[in-house]
C-alpha cells in the first residue's frame, strides 16, 4: 500500500476534496459548487450542503484510490466565513455568513470608532472590516438583542473538522480573521471583546495550524471503508495553505495567486507589528508553517478584469482561445494605455478609498488588441505596486516570485508580468495549491515527514520559469512610473469625494 494525504478546501465558489501521493502528485479530486443564497439579511451558505459536498467528495476520491493508504486529512477554507453551532446537539444556529456579505458594515464602523486602531492593529495585524467575525457577531447581537450562551463561532474549516471528529477548535490563522485574536499573546483579545459586549467563550480553543484536533469518527470510517485512526487537522487560511504548498515559507519569496481575485503573500520574520507595518496598508499574521509572519495584499478584480474584458470586447463573450489570438496582434512594446483595475475597489494597500476603474491614454488608432493588452498590463502594474510597497516598507528583498492559479494558463499575461516586475516568475504546474498545502501540512504536523525541508525535497512538481526581456522591462518600468503618478491623482480625486 502506498501512502496518501487528503486535502479539503472550502472555498468561495467551490468545495474541493483531493488526494495526493507523497511526491505531491494529485491522485484524485472532486469539486462541487458552493451555492450562495440570499434573504432579507444578506448572502449565506447552507452548512448542510457544504457538509454533504465534503462527504460525497471524500467517498469519490477514496473509491478511485485503490492501493493507497490514507495517512492524514488537512482542512483549509476561506478565512472570515463563519457560523454559530449549538453546543447541545451540534446543529448550526445560523447559516454560514460569507466573508463578502456586507451586512456588518455598520458594526465595522462602530468598532473603528470605538478603538485605538493602531493599538488593535499591533495585536491583530488587521484593520476593522465588515468581513471579519467580530462585526458579524455584533450584527447578530444587534439583531437578536442577545447571543445564546451555548454556542460557538466556527469558521468553515472548523465546522468541517467538527463534523468529521466531533471536536471544536480553530487554528491561529482563522482565529486572527475574526479581529478578536491577539497574535502577540496567542490568545483571544478579552479586553476588546468585553468592550464590544461579546463573551470570550463564544470562540473555540485555538491551535497551531496543522494540529491534529481529533480522529475521523468511526461511523465515517466505516462508510468510507477506512481502517485505523486517521488524524484530522485544521490547516487554516486558504491563501496561506497555498503559499505552504508552493514552498513560500521563507523571507524573500512571494506567492502570486492568480485567480478572479489576485493575492500576494510574502514572508517576514515574526515581530511586533507597529507603525511600519500599518503604513503599508497590507494585512499581517502568523504563517501556517510557524516561526514567521506573513504579509498579504489583494486585488479583487484581477482575473475579474479579464472576464469583464471578454464581455465588453465582443457581442458574445470572447472565448479564451480567441482572446489569445487577439493578443498576438498587439505589439511587444507597452501599449502606452494605463488601465486602473479598480472594478471592485482598490487593492489592499489603498482599499480604504472607494476607487473606481479607469483608462488613461486612449487614442483613435488604438484597436481591440491594444485595449485587451492594456488590461493585462494594468493588473500587472497594480500587483507590482503591491510588491514594491511591501519590499520598500518592510525592507525585505522579494525577487523569488512563485505563481499559481488559473491565471498562469495565460502565458501572454505571465510574460507581461515578468517584464513589469523585472524579475523571473517561477510557475508551478500545481492545479490546487491550497488543497495540496493543507494535505501536506497535515502530514508534516502529524509526524509523517521528519522535516519540512525533507518534505519539499521529495515533491515532484513541474516548474518552469518566465524570464523578463531586458529592453522591454526597461520600457515597462517607465510606464510603471506613469502608472504610479496617475494612481496618486485617482487616489486624491476619490478621497475628495468622501472627505
Amino acid at each position: 500500500m502506498r501512502d496518501a494525504f487528503m486535502g479539503i478546501d472550502i472555498g468561495t465558489t467551490h468545495c474541493k476534496v483531493g488526494l495526493f501521493d507523497v511526491n505531491g502528485r494529485l491522485i484524485g479530486m472532486a469539486r462541487y459548487d458552493d451555492r450562495t443564497y440570499a434573504d432579507e439579511d444578506g448572502d449565506y451558505y447552507d452548512p448542510e450542503e457544504i457538509w454533504q459536498s465534503v462527504q460525497h467528495g471524500m467517498a469519490k476520491v477514496l473509491s478511485s484510490a485503490e492501493g493507497y493508504n490514507l495517512v492524514a486529512i488537512g482542512i483549509t477554507s476561506m478565512a472570515e466565513t463563519g457560523l454559530l453551532i449549538n453546543l447541545q446537539d451540534g446543529s448550526p444556529c445560523i447559516p454560514f455568513i460569507p466573508w463578502f456579505d456586507m451586512r456588518a458594515m455598520e458594526q465595522a464602523r462602530f468598532i473603528k470608532a470605538s478603538i485605538d486602531q493602531m493599538e488593535v492593529f499591533s495585536k491583530t495585524g488587521l484593520r476593522a472590516s465588515y468581513k471579519h467575525g467580530l462585526p458579524k457577531l455584533l450584527w447578530l447581537l444587534h439583531k437578536r438583542g442577545q447571543l445564546p450562551r451555548n454556542v460557538k463561532w466556527l469558521s468553515a474549516a472548523d465546522y468541517i473538522a467538527f463534523k468529521l471528529t466531533g471536536a471544536m477548535a480553530t487554528d491561529c490563522t482563522l482565529a486572527a480573521r475574526t479581529f478578536a485574536y491577539d497574535l502577540k499573546n496567542n490568545a483571544w483579545n478579552v479586553e476588546l471583546l468585553n468592550r464590544m459586549g461579546i463573551r470570550v467563550d463564544i470562540f473555540p480553543r485555538v491551535v497551531e495550524s496543522g494540529t491534529n484536533v481529533g480522529f475521523l469518527k468511526s461511523e465515517i470510517c466505516a462508510k468510507l471503508n477506512i481502517t485505523g485512526e486517521i488524524p484530522v487537522c485544521i490547516c487554516g487560511h486558504d491563501h496561506l495553505c497555498a503559499a505552504f504548498g508552493a514552498g513560500v515559507v521563507n523571507p524573500g519569496s512571494i506567492l502570486d495567486s492568480m485567480g478572479t481575485a489576485e493575492t500576494l503573500v510574502g514572508i517576514i520574520p515574526g515581530r511586533q507589528l507597529g507603525e511600519v507595518e500599518w503604513s503599508t496598508g497590507l494585512s499581517f499574521g502568523k504563517h501556517v508553517s510557524g516561526g514567521c509572519y506573513f504579509w498579504m495584499g489583494g486585488l479583487s478584480a484581477s482575473g475579474g478584469s479579464v472576464e469583464w474584458m471578454r464581455y465588453v470586447l465582443s457581442d458574445l463573450p470572447l472565448g479564451y482561445d480567441d482572446l489569445f489570438v487577439l493578443l498576438k496582434h498587439a505589439s511587444e512594446e507597452p501599449t502606452g494605455i494605463l488601465y486602473f483595475p479598480y472594478l471592485s475597489g482598490g487593492s489592499s494597500p489603498i482599499s480604504g478609498i472607494p476607487l473606481e476603474g479607469a483608462f488613461v491614454g486612449l487614442k483613435r488608432n488604438h484597436k481591440r488588441h491594444d485595449i485587451a493588452k492594456a488590461i493585462l498590463e494594468g493588473v500587472a502594474y497594480e500587483v507590482e505596486y503591491m510588491r514594491q510597497v511591501a519590499q520598500e516598507t518592510l525592507n525585505v528583498e522579494m525577487d523569488n516570485i512563485i505563481a499559481v492559479g488559473g491565471g498562469t494558463q495565460n502565458k501572454y499575461w505571465l510574460k507581461i508580468k515578468a517584464n513589469v516586475f523585472g524579475s523571473p516568475i517561477k510557475v508551478l504546474s500545481m492545479p490546487e495549491s491550497a488543497l495540496m498545502g493543507a494535505a501536506f501540512l497535515a502530514a508534516l504536523k502529524t509526524g509523517y515527514f521528519s522535516s519540512q525541508e525533507g518534505m519539499y525535497e521529495g515533491m515532484d512538481i513541474e516548474v518552469y520559469t518566465v524570464y523578463p526581456d531586458v529592453d522591454l522591462s526597461a520600457a515597462y518600468r517607465q510606464q510603471f512610473k506613469r502608472y504610479r503618478e496617475f494612481q496618486q491623482h485617482l487616489k486624491q480625486y476619490y478621497e475628495g469625494l468622501v472627505s
